[in-house]
């Protein structure tokens, strides 16, 4: 289970919400968080700007080239499991991921 905050970062639990251990993040403010429907172990975040990957369930990130601006949602697509939308201030970007 993931969440996110304004002020807060990103947060993980794997005790269905009974405790909660942050995940190191280069900025305190996460707008949409999204972990991939095929592999828990991929995370994807909204920070301040553009879209973050981690394949280690969130202990290290790595910026998705090409992000658009602040980002307000992140969905997956339920007929492409392998494409991640995200909208914000730039528009709609599709992510296509090769699984």
């Amino acid at each position: 289970m993931q969440a996110d905050g304004a002020e807060g970062g990103l947060w993980k639990s794997s005790d269905a919400g009974a405790t909660w251990q942050v995940l190191p993040l280069a900025t305190g403010s996460v707008s949409a968080v999204a972990v991939d429907p095929q592999d828990s172990s991929k995370v994807y975040a909204a920070p301040v700007s553009g879209v973050i990957r981690s394949t280690d369930g969130g202990k290290s990130w790595a910026a998705i080239p090409g992000s658009i601006g602040s980002v307000a949602a992140l969905v997956w697509d339920p007929q492409r499991p392998n494409t991640l939308y995200a909208a914000g201030t730039g528009g709609l970007w599709a992510i296509d991921f090769e699984q």
